[in-house]
């Protein structure tokens, strides 16, 4: 690839995402099939365990997220991204809509 092209990365018949010839990407040889598990977290609360003790069938629990708020995509219970649920034919799924800039947590 010449300097300054860009190229693209192909997820799940998504629009390609642009990948910056300058940015450097590592290798990931011999990666490729390890497993991760993500997960996407529409919301959190806590309740006293008295109240969640007496829970059950068609119990509905609110969660503090806004119904509109962006949801969390872990990665092996890391903070990856934020995303948004779609609805897949009969699944359901999310778009990634901003990935998580950990590296100020490096320094």
């Amino acid at each position: 690839m010449a300097e300054g092209e860009a190229s693209t990365v192909q997820v799940s018949g998504e629009q390609p995402a642009p990948v910056s010839a300058g940015e450097v990407t590592p290798s990931l040889d011999g990666f490729g099939d390890i497993q991760v598990e993500i997960s996407a977290v529409l919301g959190t609360t806590q309740l006293p365990i008295e109240q969640f003790l007496k829970l059950g069938r068609g119990a509905i629990v609110e969660l503090e997220q806004h119904k509109d708020a962006n949801i969390a995509i872990l990665v092996n219970g890391f903070h990856f991204a934020r995303g948004e649920v779609r609805v897949l034919g009969d699944k359901v799924g999310f778009a990634i809509l901003e990935l998580i800039d950990h590296s100020k947590d490096l320094e």
